[in-house]
């Protein structure tokens, strides 16, 4: 039955464009849609639910008698497509905004819309307001800072290897269509991020051949400079030396392990434990933002579980040997060497101070991507530095020309992609943005819904009941005394519209004469809101409708 109701409601929707009887009548003689219907009411007429048979049955007729009428309607009616109707001899334009509930921006606010209406009320519900950052997010893949075809790319990337896609280096060495042709089959069921062939597809695959291409070269670089910086300066400087020590014997000899058979459940409790470290060092010394926990945590794991060479940029490396030539060219050597040697006792206090020395010396360069690597030039510095250093000359940017897509991380076509800053930035979109905004939008669904109830909206969509027909009765006589009338109410479409509006229509007879039914239909048919009120149901204190005067007279 509930597989019925959805294909019954995909057929009311599909015969509402129809543009001729014939079409519809060949739709349901020929359409699958039809004979899947048809196939349900066989199966229940097996289960001996006649009950639901005939319902199924009525509603599939009455679905195509509406289709018709309606047809024969918008083409007697309607003139000048859908858009303006003729009740006599005046035309009055239709609303075909159909009654819902939404949301939308107003004035900053984030209000409840009536469409077709003026009605609108800023939603106070404390839990959505928290979520303000997401609120002018419009799609889980993208928002001011990541542009749809990083995320792409960045959920590959960590893909790679896994769910049926090649690793790094087998994605090197196949042409651009077929990795062009790989990214279009992964991207294809993930039509909720809103990807769009021939711009997502394409900037992703360039991306992510330049990034495969660095992950082949850069080793434990991959891991940004500040996690790296992190991991080091507490595994050398902090924490109790019979702690680390036995970490070392446990992880020096289950790297091969855990190569060998991916034995990702035992490499997550060593990386829990640790990041639990990692987390009371961040909290205590203050020096590094906790984001960069949990990448320090997969870099020290990382580094004690292939030997303990613990990895340095060419970048570092290189800037920190400008900076002591700098210190010596312009004899500051000495007041470096005496201030560090004052606090190389403490090693937060140490490490703050080389910090600043190396924060004053890069802003005298001319580029911003130095800043980066601050803490692991201080690192480099520190008195008493890790031995066992790897150099790792590995190329960590890469311009990439011919991006398609715009976003302002888009310079003019122009794409500079850095491993260390992009896998950072959408690690944390996808673990804290991505899901924030999924609890964004279901927190929304779920008030519009709790809204819609308490409206009642379904009660205010006209509805002309199955049984009505439009004979001659009501083409030559109500329906032109009704569009006189509504000329004065409401206004006649064009330009003799009527400035001075007001009336007042009264139909008087017995009842089941079809006063409600005639005005239902016109309703329906101009797309009003149609709001029915049963006079005596009010009761005798109700002497306004008027929502400022109805406590008052009630109270009277």
């Amino acid at each position: 039955m509930n597989a019925a109701e959805r294909v019954l409601k995909g057929i009311q929707t599909r015969v509402a464009s129809f543009e001729s009887i014939n079409d519809i009548n060949g739709y349901f003689a020929s359409d699958l849609m039809i004979e899947k219907v048809r196939d349900i009411i066989e199966q229940l007429r097996e289960l001996e639910d006649s009950v639901k048979v005939d319902d199924i049955q009525s509603r599939l007729k009455t679905i195509r008698e509406d289709a018709v009428r309606q047809l024969k309607d918008r083409s007697e009616l309607f003139v000048e497509g859908e858009n303006t109707i003729r009740l006599g001899t005046h035309l009055f334009s239709v609303n075909v905004q159909a009654l819902d509930l939404t949301t939308v921006m107003r004035d900053g606010d984030m209000c409840l819309h009536l469409t077709g209406t003026n009605f609108f009320e800023p939603i106070a519900d404390e839990r959505l307001l928290s979520m303000d950052d997401v609120s002018t997010q419009e799609v889980p893949s993208e928002n001011r800072n990541v542009y749809r075809g990083e995320y792409l790319a960045y959920q590959m990337l960590r893909s790679l290897g896994t769910d049926g896609l090649p690793t790094a280096e087998a994605m090197l060495k196949l042409t651009d269509e077929e990795r062009l042709t790989i990214v279009q089959k992964f991207m294809g069921p993930r039509y909720t991020e809103s990807y769009t062939k021939g711009v997502h597809d394409a900037d992703a695959a360039n991306m992510l051949a330049s990034l495969a291409r660095m992950q082949q070269t850069i080793g434990l670089l991959k891991y940004h400079t500040r996690a790296r910086a992190l991991g080091s300066l507490y595994w050398h400087s902090f924490g109790e030396k019979k702690t680390k020590a036995l970490m070392t014997a446990r992880l020096s000899g289950v790297g091969a392990i855990f190569q060998a058979f991916n034995d990702v459940e035992g490499k997550s409790q060593y990386v829990s434990e640790i990041r639990a470290w990692l987390t009371a060092f961040a909290d205590e010394a203050g020096l590094f933002d906790e984001e960069y926990v949990d990448e320090a945590a997969e870099y020290l794991f990382a580094e004690l579980t292939v030997g303990g060479k613990f990895a340095v940029g060419a970048v570092a490396h290189q800037m920190a040997e400008e900076f002591r030539t700098h210190l010596k060219r312009n004899d500051f050597a000495t007041a470096f060497e005496e201030s560090v040697s004052a606090v190389h006792r403490d090693a937060v206090s140490c490490f703050v101070l080389l910090r600043n020395w190396v924060q004053a010396f890069v802003a005298t360069k001319d580029d911003s991507t130095l800043s980066d690597y601050i803490d692991e030039i201080s690192l480099i510095l520190m008195p008493g530095k890790p031995d066992g250093k790897q150099f790792i000359d590995g190329k960590v940017d890469d311009e990439l020309p011919g991006i398609v897509g715009s976003h302002p991380v888009i310079d003019g076509g122009t794409y500079h992609l850095n491993y260390n800053r992009f896998t950072h930035r959408l690690d944390q979109f996808g673990r804290v943005i991505v899901p924030r905004f999924n609890d964004y939008v279901a927190l929304k669904r779920d008030i519009v819904e709790s809204h819609r109830e308490d409206m009642r909206l379904d009660e205010f969509r006209p509805r002309v009941l199955t049984s009505f027909v439009r004979n001659r009765l009501l083409n030559e006589v109500y329906l032109p005394l009704i569009g006189d009338n509504l000329a004065k109410q409401i206004g006649a479409a064009g330009e003799g519209k009527r400035t001075d509006l007001m009336g007042l229509l009264l139909l008087v007879s017995p009842p089941g004469y079809g006063k409600t039914t005639l005005m239902e239909y016109i309703a329906n048919r101009l797309g009003l809101i149609f709001m029915k009120i049963n006079g005596p149901a009010l009761g005798h204190n109700v002497t306004s409708l008027d929502p400022s005067e109805t406590t008052n007279a009630g109270a009277r």
